[in-house]
């Protein structure tokens, strides 16, 4: 066990100390702590900003209340402000919860939040859409992940660090630069090769890629890829004349379900060996494309509502099912 250190410097870094280390630091007050000072150089709302440290004023002597040599006491002081660090980053999370901050301080705030030693008040500070273009391109090459995901994620992403981030070493990042709503298309299409599945199929089902990068991606190792591409709202003509021949039959399974496939591929697909593309195939209409939204989650956005009405024939896509009526759910 080691022997307890005797409690130097101001109460307040010391639980039992009466008034808080920010409450001290915030009311101008310089702390001293193992033979170092600290000192708040910006204040705002009772929440210091910006904590300096100070060097020993005697590097060649030991540190005041501590057996260690001054400069191991000093290079231990970041260290063991760690604590501190987190009170703080706590203090700036409330502040920067106020919708009526001024900008200046709210850019003050996050640029502080962006150096802190806790990575989750750095993925706090990716994620806030004020935080300054410079602090953000510097979260972008952080070693943590997470961080470098919730930058991915950003709306209005500048190109330079969509392309960085493209080529992240991580698939999660890279994934969450395939989710992004706002991607942009040239760092979507450089993505269409990912060696990850997961951030292929992003690509494929991503409203805002290029009809090259769909194009391209026809023949992907991946039949899940290929059947988002068949899944997809808005999805160029020759693609789904490519997909017609898949070997996969759930790729044209939703290929004769699309309403933008042309007459002649749906009749082509008419003489599918699989009995199930064959059905969609001649008896594609809005029952079709029901059970298209049924068994894949869809080829309409969400919230649509396809209109009720009564099918042509009986069977699978209209009519009564063999054995009875059909009950509409609620």
């Amino acid at each position: 066990m080691l022997p307890a250190r005797r409690s130097t410097g101001a109460p307040g870094l010391r639980r039992g100390g009466r008034r808080g280390p920010l409450a001290l630091l915030a009311a101008g007050e310089t702390l001293t702590w193992r033979g170092c000072r600290l000192r708040a150089r910006r204040c705002f709302d009772g929440v210091p900003l910006i904590v300096e440290a100070e060097q020993c004023p005697r590097p060649s002597a030991s540190c005041p209340g501590t057996s260690e040599p001054a400069e191991a006491g000093c290079a231990v002081v970041p260290c063991r402000r760690g604590r501190l660090a987190r009170q703080l980053a706590l203090g700036l999370q409330q502040l920067l919860l106020d919708p009526a901050l001024p900008t200046d301080v709210a850019a003050s705030a996050l640029t502080q939040l962006a150096r802190s030693p806790e990575p989750w008040a750095r993925v706090d500070a990716a994620r806030d859409p004020r935080c300054p273009p410079p602090v953000v391109a510097g979260l972008a090459r952080d070693w943590w992940w997470e961080v470098r995901a919730a930058v991915a994620s950003r709306p209005g992403l500048p190109s330079p660090l969509a392309f960085a981030l493209a080529r992240d070493r991580s698939e999660w990042v890279r994934r969450a630069l395939a989710e992004n709503a706002d991607a942009d298309p040239e760092a979507l299409d450089l993505l269409r090769d990912d060696p990850s599945f997961g951030v292929r199929d992003a690509v494929a089902e991503h409203p805002r890629a290029l009809a090259r990068t769909l194009r391209a991606m026809v023949h992907d190792p991946a039949w899940e890829v290929r059947r988002s591409l068949a899944k997809r709202r808005e999805v160029p003509t020759e693609v789904l004349e490519e997909l017609r021949l898949d070997p996969e039959h759930w790729v044209r399974f939703f290929v004769a379900c699309h309403p933008a496939t042309p007459a002649w591929v749906r009749a082509e697909l008419a003489r599918d060996p699989r009995p199930s593309v064959r059905m969609v195939a001649e008896r594609a209409g809005e029952r079709a494309r029901r059970m298209a939204l049924t068994l894949g989650r869809g080829l309409e956005g969400p919230g649509a509502a396809l209109p009720e009405g009564p099918a042509s024939g009986p069977g699978p896509c209209g009519g009564d099912p063999p054995g009875g009526r059909r009950t509409r759910r609620p």
